[in-house]
């Protein structure tokens, strides 16, 4: 499906009022992220959406490079532009719930399961991520880039990460459309940003905490703002969003770093 098509035909299915109004696409971009912060500069409304095929300058989390096969992935950023600040370090965790939604919609209860901070897993392998970027905004508040990235229906990965990485089509067995799959994560975005715009927040982070991995395991977490790595029991979420961890030394709360280890039941 060429982007044109894939535009199209995504359009045609969406259920949504902002999200996905307007949208565009391009065959290949350096970041749809970039492209998205250049759009929102020219003044794009919320809910402005940008995807490709391809992406030769993809980011993930902490400047890692995201790759992903042409024309058989997602690749897309949604803009956001919150009325205030409150409650926004919790938007990330609320995107990555929006693609656990519409994962577990279309590929059953176990597909997007929810990795802290922003991993989306089908059982221990990788199936995509988020990444959300400020831009300029209006007054004191920033707009924010949604980068959302899915294996969808890739057959094959390097040998490097056919361990550590799925798509939807080797969890399911089944192809999955991705006009479809855009259109119902638009529509689970929608709807769960409102939540979040209404104040509904420990309903969120509830369900958040209801679909991540490692709840109530012991694990080994490096922070990326120090340089000794933390080891304890998952206990759930702050209420900004950060990893309550029960250490040997008491209860440690991180907002950014990587779990390492595989984690033991306790």
């Amino acid at each position: 499906m060429t982007v044109p098509a894939l535009v199209r035909r995504t359009q045609l299915l969406l259920s949504t009022r902002r999200f996905g109004h307007p949208l565009r696409g391009a065959a290949q971009v350096d970041s749809t992220n970039r492209a998205m912060r250049d759009w929102a500069a020219e003044g794009a409304p919320e809910g402005s959406t940008f995807l490709t095929e391809y992406q030769d300058a993809g980011r993930g989390r902490l400047g890692r490079q995201w790759t992903a096969a042409p024309g058989v992935n997602l690749m897309v950023s949604v803009l956001l532009r919150p009325a205030d600040d409150t409650h926004l370090t919790l938007l990330p965790l609320v995107v990555a719930l929006s693609v656990s939604d519409a994962l577990q919609a279309l590929c059953g209860p176990t597909a997007g399961q929810l990795k802290w901070p922003n991993d989306l897993r089908c059982g221990t392998a990788k199936v995509g991520g988020v990444l959300l970027e400020t831009t300029a905004g209006t007054g004191s508040v920033p707009a924010i880039v949604a980068g959302i990235g899915l294996n969808v229906n890739q057959q094959a990965f390097p040998p490097s990460l056919q361990d550590k990485a799925t798509s939807l089509l080797l969890h399911s067995g089944q192809r999955i459309d991705r006009a479809v799959l855009l259109a119902q994560i638009l529509a689970d975005l929608e709807a769960r940003y409102t939540q979040w715009e209404r104040g509904a927040v420990d309903a969120l982070r509830e369900t958040v905490e209801a679909r991540m991995m490692h709840r109530g395991q012991t694990i080994t977490l490096h922070p990326t703002t120090r340089a000794a790595s933390i080891t304890g029991r998952v206990l759930g979420l702050s209420p900004a969003g950060g990893l309550r961890l029960a250490t040997a030394v008491g209860e440690h709360v991180v907002f950014a770093g990587d779990v390492s280890s595989q984690p033991t039941l306790t």
